[in-house]
């Protein structure tokens, strides 16, 4: 209560209460309070969920070293911590949405704003823009590290909401309609890949007219990407045909030849052929949390393996503590994926060095699974330093017998392995 209102009701005056001005400038400050209390509380609750993950791997290793990954109760820990993964990916996703600042209102336009998101990460660098009924662009800003946009829309009309990425390729387009209103405030919150991309209506054919009765003219798709092209088939009433990678210069994904070409008349119900840019590079898994047989087997998966460095703590010894690129990157499959690797106190157990020298990055060339190396050094007595050290220095001839290798160069691998990561973790 303000002194002024409280003057007058201790006169006996009736108060008006606070002006609108006053009452607006309030209903603003709430949106944004209410996000820095879910921030808050969101974030206070992620370091629990950590450890709980943290306790979860351990218990899921555990129960697969001593029943084995196939047992009944091995498998019921590992599907409980790739739940509980799962649920602190939402927590992320839900810490960034509230990271997005609300922006204020504008009495003489409309104002747009949100979250772009993919695959439950926020999505930065993309322009999202406000179109007309033409398709012109009204307004548009590009998204932020937490994939929050906001763009004021002059005058009055509809638009429809649009994404595009650096190379004005069209990742969505909204079929909502929003009115323009002066002073009125929109969140929208785009999450690309699960809506339909509808862009737009067919264009006309550079050649002009109509095809013959009876047949469909062929859009151009070269230079789409395969979802793009399958929508606008579909929209002439034709269909994706086969596919063939090739190597090229275009990026990635992107169709660089269609057969019938383009503007060519076809039947109704036709097929065309497309030849796709290949991609190589791999998407990189997510490691952190991990132990190494599960972080082996992420980047088994992934086909990329792993430039190792270590860090002494006992409470996470044999866990994945930061990994370089993070989750999501694409990188060449040349590169490894950098992983910093909690230790105990050195010296390291050999069970533990046998794990690190299948997850780095050279055991990759050596025709041996992991699950065998360990199995076979177990049967050879491997159980100290000081014997794994001595097999380290054997004639390459007596270690590729011993492990069963094909060759003595798998043999010279795993031998010159296993005496860096000897000498790292004495």
């Amino acid at each position: 209560m303000s002194d002024r209102t409280g003057r007058q009701a201790a006169a006996g005056t009736p108060s008006a209460g606070p002006d609108e001005a006053s009452a607006l400038a309030d209903l603003d400050a709430l949106a944004p309070a209410a996000d820095r209390a879910r921030l808050a509380g969101v974030a206070a609750s992620r370091p629990l969920m950590m450890a709980r993950a943290a306790q979860l791997q351990r218990e899921a290793y555990r129960a697969q070293a001593r029943f084995g990954e196939n047992d009944p109760r091995a498998q019921e820990l590992a599907l409980k911590s790739e739940r509980h993964a799962l649920r602190i990916a939402r927590f992320d996703s839900e810490i960034a949405r509230a990271q997005v600042t609300t922006p204020v209102a504008n009495p003489n336009a409309t104002v747009i704003w949100g979250r772009v998101s993919e695959s439950g990460k926020p999505k930065a660098g993309v322009t999202v823009s406000a179109r007309g009924a033409k398709g012109e662009v009204q307004a548009f800003d590009c998204t932020d590290a937490v994939g929050g946009f906001a763009m004021t829309v002059p005058g009055q009309g509809t638009v429809q909401l649009r994404v595009n990425d650096a190379k004005d390729a069209v990742l969505y387009a909204g079929a909502e309609s929003i009115a323009i209103s002066p002073g009125a405030v929109f969140f929208r919150d785009i999450r690309i890949g699960e809506q339909p991309v509808d862009i737009c209506q067919r264009p006309a054919d550079d050649s002009g007219g109509d095809a013959r009765p009876g047949m469909v003219r062929v859009p151009n798709i070269v230079g789409r990407s395969e979802a793009e092209a399958a929508r606008l088939l579909t929209a002439v009433g034709l269909k994706m045909g086969d596919r063939t990678e090739v190597q090229s210069d275009k990026p990635a994904g992107q169709i660089v030849k269609q057969l019938p070409d383009a503007n060519a008349e076809v039947a109704p119900g036709s097929s065309v052929t497309i030849e796709v840019a290949a991609r190589t590079d791999r998407v990189v898994p997510r490691l952190v949390g991990l132990h190494l047989a599960e972080a082996k087997a992420a980047l088994d998966k992934s086909g990329l393996g792993a430039d190792l460095a270590f860090r002494t703590n006992p409470q996470h010894a044999g866990i994945v503590l930061t990994q370089d690129p993070h989750e999501g990157a694409r990188i060449d499959p040349k590169q490894g994926v950098e992983l910093a690797v909690g230790l105990p106190e050195k010296p390291v157990p050999p069970r533990l060095v046998l794990d690190l020298v299948t997850l780095d990055a050279r055991f990759k060339a050596v025709r041996l699974t992991g699950q065998l190396l360990s199995a076979r050094a177990q049967q050879l007595g491997l159980r100290d330093r000081r014997s794994l050290t001595e097999f380290a220095g054997a004639e390459d001839a007596k270690v590729r017998e011993a492990l069963g290798l094909p060759a003595l160069r798998d043999a010279q691998i795993v031998k010159r392995i296993l005496r860096d990561l000897l000498a790292k973790t004495e």
